[in-house]
This record gives C-alpha cells, structure tokens and sequence, in this order.
C-alpha cells in the first residue's frame, strides 16, 4: 500500500539478462508513468506489468504481473466521504445491523463489472475483535451480506474460500481482520444504493460493526452512507463514524429517523430520537440536535430544508454542518433512555 500523495514511485525491476525492462501500467485515472516511475492520480489499484523485449541473443522473455494499492488522497482533491463504520447491538431477525450506501454517477447499463460504472467497495462485519477494546457481549461470529444493483454477495468467516492471492490484495490494503470468525466483501457496486447487512452465524447476538470503506473514487463518489440498528441505552446505543478526505470542506447533512421508519414497515421504531455529532480529534461536540425544526443555529432549518434531506417526522433529528478532512462520530440515542429501531444517514449535499 503506498500513499497517492507521495508519488511518484520508482520501478526498479531487474532482467538477468541484463537488458532494460518495459513497463505498463493501468487504469490511467489510478496510475500512469513517467519513464519507470509510477505516477498516482487517485485511490485504486493499479496494475503493473513488466517485460523485456529481448535482442539478438537473448529471446523475449513473458511478463511479469505485480499490483499496487494506493490510498489517501491526491493533491487538490476536493474533499469526499470515504467511509462509514457503525457500531450497534446485532440481534435476531429484523434487529439485524445494516450499513447502506449510495454512490453517485452514472446509472449502470447491465451488470457493473461488464458496462460500469462501478466504484471498488470493502465491507467488513466485526464481533469478536472488539474484546481488545474492551467491550462487553460482542458479536461472537458475524455474517455479512452485500445487496446491490446487479450484485449478491455473502461472507462468514472471511478467509474460508479466499485465494492466497486476494489474502495478499487484502494485506496490502491494510484492511485485513484480526480475527478469522469475522466477514469480508470486496466488491464492484454499481451506482445507487447497496446494503451490507451483518448477523450472527446460529442466531447469535451481540455488539458489531460494520465497515464501508471506499476502495476506489474517481469519478464515482459515495453520496450517502447510513446504518440501521436498534437502539439501547448506555452503551448500546448507535454509533456511526465517518470520515472526510481531501482539500477544503464538505457540505454533511447527517439526519436520523425513528418514528417515520413505521410507515416503511419497520417494528419497534424509535419514536423520538436524538442526534450527537462529535469530532473525533479531539472529542469536541460540534452539533446536538432533538427535533430539526429546532435549531440552535438561525437559519439551519432553512438551509436543511435546501437541500430536500430533512427528516419525514419533526420527533427526528438533524445536523448540517460544513466539515473539512477529518474523523467525525453521529451518536442516536432515545429522548428519556426509550429505546427503537432507528436509522442514521450522512450525505454529502451536491
């Protein structure tokens, strides 16, 4: 894994032939060279081949296939959302935990890994990992599944039926989980919305989170990143983290729905829910927010309403705030310790 703002990178292959080596390199919005150096445009992965032509004496020798994945974020990129991690209690049947997405971009033709777009998305399901950070009644063995436009995919534990090669991918990505009980879905998702859902294996119950962590971004940005849980008190209530990369600041609405969430169906909405949203570099409480038609900021409600994402029932919450680069944590608690379904949504305002 290398860091797309500390290109370029020099490739210094070798021919015991002596003879000078020939490289390529693609996609071209990820990677491109500059005589034997790789050049980073933008997250991915990029793909590297090297090759030696040969001369009178010696044949043409066949390429050689290596890969780098490249992370962080390129010089002048305006800033984006880039991934979501919650953390709720998983229990049985419709109290399932449930991160969503929704990239923006073209919308697909057929199926994404033939027509495109796409945009490369990792998914996690944690439970037992979590001991090490000392909390109580974890997940003991998580399942994930990803739903998307044109796309099925489930996991349990996630090195059951993964190559030798896709463990290295995943362990030059960073990514790679500490306990093998937990899942993995690396997946192209199509433009619109996909759902990880995360239970566990035999009906089981406990703390978990799920992990959305953008893989690629150019020219596919994710629009929107959500979870649904039940929500408890203390310790169980629903905690979603997302992060901002880039230069500048981006416009975030997070809201949360409870009781508007009957009208889909939902059991058990929570009926009045409340909205913390906190920077995690220095645990500073940047919004508090009750009912969003009550704002503690003359001219939010308005400039919520702009932008069409204000909640469906005035008992739900909302936030808008410009954030630059950064982690940031929203917290959905009951009003009083009443407990519920509920659903929180971070969007990136257009």
């Amino acid at each position: 894994m290398r860091d797309v703002a500390a290109s370029p990178y020099a490739l210094n292959g070798a021919a015991s032939s002596g003879l000078p080596i020939t490289y390529s390199v693609f996609p071209a919005d990820v990677c491109t060279l500059s005589g034997n150096s790789i050049v980073a445009h933008e997250i991915g992965y990029c793909s590297i081949w090297a090759s030696q032509n040969g001369d009178s004496e010696y044949e043409y020798a066949a390429p050689v296939y290596t890969s780098l994945f490249l992370m962080g974020t390129a010089p002048g990129a305006k800033a984006r959302l880039v991934n979501l991690s919650a953390r709720a209690r998983v229990g049985k049947g419709d109290d399932a935990l449930i991160g969503g997405f929704i990239i923006d971009g073209p919308t697909c033709s057929n199926v994404e890994w033939q027509d495109g777009p796409y945009k490369a998305v990792m998914t996690r399901a944690r439970g037992p990992s979590l001991v090490t950070a000392q909390v109580s009644g974890t997940l003991d063995d998580p399942t994930l599944e990803l739903r998307g436009r044109y796309m099925w995919a489930e996991n349990d534990n996630w090195q059951q039926y993964a190559s030798p090669a896709f463990n290295d991918f995943v362990a030059s990505t960073g990514f790679a989980l500490s306990d093998p009980r937990e899942s993995m879905v690396y997946a192209s998702a199509c433009t619109g919305a996909t759902t990880a859902i995360v239970r566990g294996a035999s009906q089981g119950e406990g703390v978990g989170i799920v992990d959305i962590f953008e893989m690629s971004a150019a020219p596919l940005p994710f629009r929107n990143l959500s979870a649904r849980a039940r929500v408890g008190t203390g310790e169980d209530v629903l905690i979603a983290g997302f992060v901002i990369r880039g230069e500048g600041t981006r416009r975030i609405v997070v809201n949360a729905a409870g009781a508007s969430l009957a009208n889909y169906g939902v059991p058990g909405a929570l009926a009045n829910p409340t909205l913390t949203l906190v920077r995690m570099s220095d645990n500073t409480v940047i919004g508090f927010n009750d009912d969003w038609q009550i704002q503690a900021n003359a001219g939010d409600v308005a400039a919520i309403q702009a932008t069409g994402l204000q909640p469906n029932h005035p008992n739900e919450p909302a936030i808008i705030a410009d954030l630059p680069a950064g982690a940031y944590t929203a917290i959905v608690a009951g009003a009083q310790n009443t407990t519920g379904v509920a659903l929180v949504g971070v969007f990136a305002v257009p």
